[in-house]
């Protein structure tokens, strides 16, 4: 029976291995591959001309010196919240495969001061799936339909972003990482969802509304130089009138329905996952670890 039990612990820990080093392996191939990718197009840019994607308001000549600065080009490409909630990711497989005895050992009430515990503690590893949960809802819903990646390499490194890696890392978080077992082992204490969104909830924002503001002042000097590429997606083209966007929607409309739509996920997914975690407590644990606010 200890034999039987040793291999399917043993089998467990290999098959999470598996699924950590896919998860590093997809992102970061990925982006460089359309790193690379985007480098050798830099020189078809020129010829192409600003009447083109990325080319709104700006003149030939800051178009053509867009095409020989691959520091701008560079801080753009990696500026992408697709890029970088990918690197989120990726950064996080990588330091749960170094340093998976520390992966869910800080929570909320333990205080933990090694950096492999914080980032793969629970509160962590949450807001990493929400945020790459974003990035394949807003692409698929939003994105995909009104603007399809062009050639082999642009679909390949675009799934990969957007379907693939956001796949790997709600498959890992909700069937490996909230696993109650694995919860109970680690004595993870999970706050209840009233309270993570009475106390919590301002964490899972921060970036995305740092990144929002960020990305929109950036545009915005842009703008005013007329350089190309003035904001990372569409809708937040907010100057831009209804007859140069999708369903002639005004840019600033559009910025509205983005905004909801993230919003509503992070609201929504945190609050499903957090509501998983505790549900598999409940069944797993009579006395479930869940700390509930009159404790708080």
């Amino acid at each position: 029976m200890n034999t039987f039990v040793n291999k399917k612990e043993k089998f467990n820990l290999d098959l999470r291995f598996l699924v950590k080093l896919f998860g590093f392996l997809i992102p970061f191939i990925a982006t460089v591959m359309l790193y690379i990718n985007g480098l050798l197009d830099l020189k078809n840019i020129k010829e192409l001309g600003p009447d083109t994607v990325g080319g709104w308001n700006t003149t030939p000549e800051t178009w053509n010196a867009y095409s020989r600065d691959l520091g701008d080009f560079s801080f753009n490409f990696f500026s992408y919240f697709t890029i970088i909630t990918n690197m989120f990711v990726m950064f996080w497989f990588l330091i749960s495969m170094i340093g998976w005895k520390n992966e869910g050992l800080c929570n909320h009430n333990k205080k933990c001061y090694a950096i492999s515990c914080r980032i793969l503690g629970f509160n962590s590893t949450t807001f990493v799936t929400t945020y790459i949960t974003i990035t394949m809802i807003i692409y698929m819903l939003m994105l995909l339909p009104l603007e399809p990646p062009v050639g082999a390499i642009n679909w390949a490194g675009s799934m990969m972003h957007h379907l693939v890696t956001p796949i790997i890392m709600i498959i890992y978080y909700v069937c490996f990482y909230i696993k109650p077992k694995f919860l109970a082992s680690k004595n993870i204490e999970v706050k209840s969802t009233k309270e993570f969104f009475k106390k919590d909830i301002f964490l899972v924002i921060i970036f995305p509304i740092l990144w929002g503001v960020i990305m929109m002042v950036r545009g915005e000097f842009r703008h005013y130089s007329q350089k190309p590429f003035q904001y990372q997606y569409f809708f937040m083209y907010i100057r831009r009138s209804g007859a140069d966007m999708p369903a002639n929607l005004p840019g600033w409309a559009w910025f509205i329905i983005a905004f909801s739509a993230v919003v509503a996920i992070i609201v929504a997914g945190t609050a499903v996952y957090i509501t998983l975690t505790n549900k598999g407590l409940k069944k797993y644990n009579k006395n479930p670890i869940i700390t509930k606010q009159a404790k708080g």
